[in-house]
């Protein structure tokens, strides 16, 4: 192709025809730029569809994550929603609005509620290479509420932990037996009916008070959490949807 241009110019100047020449000039100059803007049309073409691809590897391993928090958040919803029920039945009980025999369970009273986002740890930098500002958005109001209800589950692991626990041991409410009948599956349980007498006394019913608040902080910002994992998912599979 080369040698091609070069007969066209070398006959043009041998038959001294210049104008002709520059005009084939500018044209073989519009060729080669041409040329030069097609290869990085096809260059960025195929960077954009490399990066499409990473990010599109980005947001599936992402929603493999959402799909595990979301197991996990409806898990401790549930236990959290259990201990609350607890609580209630607790104060009852106590109240004489609830018969003692209908308390069952007691043990979930020193439970705590532990959340680990499989999310979360996935990248550091995750946000930087999510191109969709929707996607974007949404995926830092999910580690905002996230590192709310983080805060929460301290909050609620340190009433159970540094005053449930303790009220339980010092009053001689934990059932040893229970724990080592069967060494292989070990239990936590309660003696029921040593705790019923405690239900009436102020002591108790506050520490109840104060663990019920904390457990019912969790339950609504575990709720709005499972929310925010949800739309995120939804985004994420309509954005997955749209790139293929």
């Amino acid at each position: 192709m080369i040698k091609f241009f070069r007969q066209i110019r070398f006959k043009l100047m041998s038959e001294n025809k210049t104008g002709k020449y520059f005009k084939y000039a500018m044209g073989e100059i519009v060729l080669v730029v041409i040329g030069i803007l097609i290869a990085l049309s096809i260059n960025n073409w195929n960077e954009n569809r490399l990066a499409q691809k990473k990010e599109e590897t980005v947001l599936l391993k992402l929603v493999e994550d959402l799909k595990v928090d979301s197991i996990n958040l409806s898990k401790q919803f549930n236990r959290a929603k259990l201990i609350n029920k607890l609580h209630l039945d607790l104060y009852l009980i106590g109240q004489a609005k609830l018969v003692p025999d209908s308390l069952k369970n007691g043990e979930r009273l020193r439970q705590g509620i532990i959340f680990n986002s499989a999310a979360s740890t996935n990248d550091p930098q995750l946000s930087n290479k999510i191109s969709n500002t929707i996607i974007r958005d949404q995926l830092v109001n999910y580690f905002n509420q996230l590192l709310f209800t983080e805060e929460l589950l301290k909050s609620y692991r340190n009433v159970v932990e540094n005053n449930v626990r303790p009220y339980l041991a010092e009053w001689n409410l934990l059932d040893i037996d229970s724990r080592f009948e069967d060494p292989k599956n070990p239990k936590i349980e309660i003696y029921e009916d040593k705790l019923v007498e405690h239900l009436d006394q102020s002591t108790f019913q506050q520490l109840l008070y104060e663990t019920n608040v904390k457990v019912v902080l969790v339950i609504n910002s575990l709720d709005r959490l499972q929310l925010e994992n949800t739309a995120l998912i939804d985004l994420i599979n309509k954005e997955l949807k749209q790139n293929r």
